[in-house]
């Protein structure tokens, strides 16, 4: 078992309450006072993570380096769990009618029993309805497993999807001309499939990938200035044409929609592979904003075709690197202790995860057309390492024995050429959330015995060489759910909960609307702490933010609020708060996402991403200027603060001979505080503030630059630092940094 960062074992929560006991109030005119603990709460306190989060084409979620999504046009892999609610003697059924596809999806399909007496057992569907003898979605093998059983849970895979390439647009011209092509690829390809474009008389057979598709609201979220090199590989076939004429012509293009590209060249296939490369120089200042297409475009004799295959678009600065320059420039902005890989890969095979780019195939969980396409495991880790952050992987419920037992291989593989102090990995993404239920466990009792069956056969690969950590995903808002999950999941180590606040934004806001921000309380952290001490876990939080989706107050008033600077404060207050409550390790969510949809109609909240965009320089909303102070802070040891004001949240540490700190203000005028630091032999005060500063609390960066990271040497009083922070300010106090550079 994994040595536990609390110190001596645990602290329990009464000590705790004892060492955050607020002193005597504050008189006029005194500073408030913050009185640092003389003992530690627990050791080993990690840097903020932060959620890596899903890669999109057409969002500020701009991460991969090659920016075209299922490059090899490979095929949709479908994957699901059902939950049987009825089994008979030639099948099974699902327990919700909403997961239901069309007959005979599942033929075929591999199945993989994952709970209950038959946990283990495989084999293959015979067929598929989407109503069986009960209503629901029904499963026909054959034979029929043995011992299965009201509530077991299953795993069906497909995993070569017919059609056209998912995550590319085909032209309605073109609908029955474009397909993929199973027995074709380029040579040498890591790659399955080619995508087939059959020439024929009339408009020419075409392919797009869009991206950067906000647009007005968002600006230029993947602006294309400098050098850019277009690879892929083509050849025609099924052609004869006379001597010195072409067989067929492919033109391929990239710029905005409606404005001269960027790139426009025709080239002739021959009749064997061939790859072409085409530099270009991009010139986006003066185009208007409007979504950025990639087409090709076959045409020539009828009865041939076109092949294409591996497909490469990128800023030249971005190569080598699985991931583009800007996003490794704002992940060493923020500097994370750890990065979440939480991308919806709930249909994940692990063949998949480690796939290179031209390899993988994007997945659904889901009816319906929407797919993932994400990015490997193994540039994952190779990013967390560039970034000096530990991995924290999202398993998906779906994966078999097998499949376990080779994460554990390929972690302890890749571990041996890292060196990763800690691998967190966590078994599914919320699975007591409806959203997830076709690839999720919503019972936690059957979650738990399938998560720690998991977690063993996980470490039977690993060996005993790679430090992991194992993680069950609770519910914040359901203490008695996570209570049942921590006693049914013996071998995860971790409980992880998401304490999101300020959920709802009226039109008529309150006189004080700022004050909305601190007024959700962690409620729910006292309980589920209890629980975690109870059951010998950590405690972690997997997402954090502001989740002001509700409510119906206008776009300019939420979100001068929720991308204020005051957002900044607010975040790094309810960090404090789960930090006092037990949890070492946290990960905001999330580090792109321009805006999401409000419940007001055609709102737009700026919400979750702690950059606005990654268009360039790294640009941090004010939760991510937050994120990268408090992590110039937290390390080490961490002490309790008390406070005699109710207004102020704090948070010190001691890593090695040097004192922290974090402090955050919930008040509405300057406060003045002074922050007393116990009398450790050889411990020196921090020497350095860093303040997140703007002209108002509703300042953002959204338009242009408006809060930002000061910093000023301390005002030392005894064995204590003065600091005075604005209306709703934060503040972090912290060593020097070499050179006297600002995070």
């Amino acid at each position: 078992m994994r040595a536990r960062s609390f110190i001596l074992g645990a602290v329990s929560l009464a000590a705790l309450s004892v060492l955050i006991a607020r002193p005597n109030a504050p008189r006029p005119g005194q500073p408030i006072l913050l009185r640092v603990s003389a003992q530690p709460a627990r050791r080993n306190v990690a840097r903020l993570g932060v959620n890596l989060g899903t890669w999109t084409s057409w969002g500020a979620e701009q991460l991969s380096s090659n920016v075209l999504m299922n490059p090899g046009f490979e095929t949709t892999i479908d994957r699901a769990l059902v939950i049987i609610s009825e089994v008979d003697a030639r099948g099974f059924e699902d327990d919700q009618s909403w997961l239901a596809r069309p007959g005979d999806f599942w033929r075929g399909a591999h199945y993989d029993v994952r709970s209950g007496a038959g946990a283990g057992i495989e084999g293959v569907l015979v067929g598929s309805k989407p109503a069986g003898p009960h209503g629901m979605p029904f499963y026909e093998a054959d034979p029929m497993p043995a011992h299965l059983a009201a509530g077991d849970v299953v795993a069906i895979t497909r995993e070569s999807e017919p059609g056209p390439a998912a995550n590319w647009w085909v032209a309605r011209s073109s609908a029955h001309r474009v397909s993929v092509e199973n027995a074709e690829h380029r040579p040498g390809s890591p790659g399955h499939s080619a995508l087939s474009l059959t020439l024929g008389t009339g408009a020419p057979a075409q392919v797009s990938s869009y991206l950067d598709a906000i647009t007005d609201r968002a600006g230029k979220l993947l602006p294309v200035n400098g050098p850019w090199r277009l690879l892929f590989w083509s050849r025609v076939d099924g052609v004869m044409a006379p001597i010195g004429s072409a067989q067929a012509a492919l033109r391929v293009s990239f710029g905005r929609v409606g404005s001269a590209p960027f790139l426009d060249r025709r080239i002739e296939p021959s009749g064997s592979w061939q790859m072409t490369s085409l530099d270009f120089d991009g010139q986006d200042e003066e185009a208007p904003c409007a979504t950025l297409e990639l087409r090709f475009s076959a045409a020539g004799t009828a009865g041939g075709r076109v092949l294409l295959d591996d497909v490469d678009l990128r800023a030249m600065n971005s190569a080598p690197t699985p991931f583009r320059a800007e996003v490794i420039a704002a992940l060493r902005a923020l500097h994370p202790g750890y990065l979440r890989d939480w991308q919806g890969q709930l249909a994940d095979t692990l063949a998949n995860r480690i796939a290179p780019a031209f390899a993988r195939h994007p997945t659904r969980y889901r009816p319906g057309d929407q797919t993932q396409f994400g990015y490997s495991l193994p540039d994952f880790l190779d990013l967390c390492r560039r970034v000096d952050a530990r991995p924290w992987i999202v398993v998906p419920a779906t994966f078999s024995d097998s499949e376990l037992v080779g994460l554990g291989k390929f972690l302890a593989a890749q571990n041996a050429a890292r060196r990763f102090d800690e691998i967190a990995l966590e078994f599914g993404n919320e699975n007591w959330n409806a959203i997830f239920r076709p690839a999720a466990i919503p019972d936690p009792q059957t979650y738990g015995a399938v998560a720690s069956r998991a977690f063993r056969l996980i470490r039977e690969g690993a060996g005993a060489a790679p430090p992991l950590r194992m993680i069950v995903g609770g519910q914040y808002a359901n203490p008695g759910l996570d209570a049942r999950l921590a006693a049914n999941a013996p071998a995860a180590d971790t409980l992880a909960v998401a304490p999101y606040f300020l959920y709802s934004l009226a039109a008529a806001p309150p006189p004080e609307p700022l004050a909305a921000l601190f007024e959700d309380s962690a409620a729910g952290l006292p309980a589920i702490a209890r629980i975690v001490e109870r059951f010998k876990k950590d405690l972690a939080v997997y997402e954090v933010n502001l989740h002001t989706i509700g409510g119906d107050a206008p776009d300019s008033e939420r979100n001068s609020l929720i991308a204020g600077a005051a957002s900044g404060t607010a975040i790094a207050w309810r960090i404090i708060e789960s930090l006092n409550r037990g949890a070492t390790i946290q990960c905001p969510y999330v580090l792109a996402g321009f805006d999401a949809s409000t419940a007001a109609r055609g709102g737009f909240a700026r919400l979750w991403g702690v950059t606005r965009d990654l268009a360039g320089a790294p640009r941090l909303r004010p939760t991510g200027l937050a994120i990268a102070m408090l992590n110039q802070a937290f390390g080490g040891s961490f002490y309790p603060v008390s406070a005699n004001s109710s207004k102020v949240s704090a948070a010190a540490f001691l890593n090695g001979t040097r004192w922290s700190a974090v402090v955050a203000s919930a008040a509405d005028k300057p406060m003045t505080v002074r922050i007393e630091f116990p009398g450790q032999r050889g411990a020196g005060l921090p020497a350095r503030i860093l303040r997140l500063e703007s002209k108002s609390p509703f300042s953002t960066n959204e338009e242009r630059p408006q809060v930002e990271i000061a910093q000023s040497l301390p005002t030392v009083v005894g064995n204590g630092v003065m600091v005075t922070l604005p209306p709703y300010g934060l503040a972090a106090l912290t060593a020097a940094q070499p050179g006297g550079q600002q995070p």
